[in-house]
């Protein structure tokens, strides 16, 4: 039989700060969706303002909510981002080696 000490639990504004992202990334608070406001957030979890706020600026840093003065706090869109495939110019790298380049068409 284990023993669940304080310790082992997470802290208050990680609790919090997964609620809110588990909301978000199943769905349920979708992009643009408003999330509440920090007081209606004390109300919720029963914390200070504080709290819900550090939770809040982590959700921010991890760029899955964007927050915006006086306006409140709203789920990201997703980031889309592609892969770059960048092709070397051999001419170039052989030359800044000080080798010289050359090619020569062997067949066609």
């Amino acid at each position: 039989m284990s023993l669940v000490t304080d310790a082992d639990r997470p802290t208050l504004y990680k609790r919090i700060r997964a609620d809110i992202e588990q909301r978000i990334l199943t769905g349920e608070w979708p992009p643009g969706h408003r999330i509440p406001f920090e007081h209606e957030l004390v109300a919720r979890y029963g914390c200070s303002r504080m709290t819900v706020n550090k939770a809040l600026s982590e959700l921010a840093q991890a760029d899955l909510i964007e927050r915006r003065r006086r306006a409140g706090s709203f789920v990201r869109r997703p980031q889309h981002q592609s892969a770059i495939l960048k092709i070397a110019d051999i001419r170039a790298e052989i030359t800044a080696l000080g080798r010289s380049y050359g090619y020569e068409l062997i067949g066609r």
